[in-house]
């Protein structure tokens, strides 16, 4: 998984020595994680990111330019 490699691009996701005990506390009792739509960068910091709560943003990639722009010409360009 993406989650599990190196990248040449920073991966936040990416845990050198794999998780502990202590990183999984977190979501040690969770039983469902929000879904919201809607909201801007600074109420999902706010809200979810900084209080360290799981929430899934139905809408957070709309407004990318990425999907526009991202395909296999350009990545090619970008790699070369």
């Amino acid at each position: 998984m993406i989650y599990d490699q190196d990248c040449i691009i920073d991966n936040p996701y990416f845990v050198h020595g794999g998780l502990t005990e202590e990183d999984c506390n977190a979501c040690k009792n969770l039983k469902s994680i929000k879904r919201i739509a809607g909201a801007n960068q600074s109420e999902i910091a706010d809200a979810y990111l900084f209080s360290n709560i799981p929430v899934i943003v139905t809408d957070a990639i709309e407004e990318w330019d990425a999907l526009k722009k991202f395909d296999v010409n350009f990545l090619a360009e970008v790699m070369c």
